[in-house]
């Protein structure tokens, strides 16, 4: 992977330490800023239920190796944020990230 790809700045938040009575994360806590990233949209579906419309857009993104990154993350890019939903570690290296995510409005 070139560095070039990686054009864009995006911040990790990971969920917050603290948590309520039950033990539920309240939210989320932004963890790093600077972040480079690469964002490579996979696919968009439109859904129609009960007269609800909705959409959900597939994004992959590409991104240095970072053990804090994991599937309760998410990363504000541009503006949109973005819910990790699976994380590969390419050639199990620990030189790249391939975060496969989902866009949260």
């Amino acid at each position: 992977m070139r560095s070039g790809n990686l054009r864009q700045v995006a911040t990790l938040q990971n969920p917050a330490a603290t948590g309520d009575a039950y033990s539920t994360a309240q939210g989320y806590a932004a963890t790093a800023t600077g972040v480079r990233v690469g964002v490579n949209p996979l696919s968009g579906r439109e859904l129609r239920a009960a007269r609800q419309d909705g959409s959900v857009v597939d994004v992959e993104i590409v991104t240095w190796y970072r053990a804090d990154i994991t599937a309760a993350s998410r990363l504000v890019v541009d503006g949109l944020t973005y819910q990790v939903v699976a994380v590969i570690d390419k050639g199990n290296r620990h030189r790249e990230m391939r975060l496969q995510c989902k866009v949260v409005t």
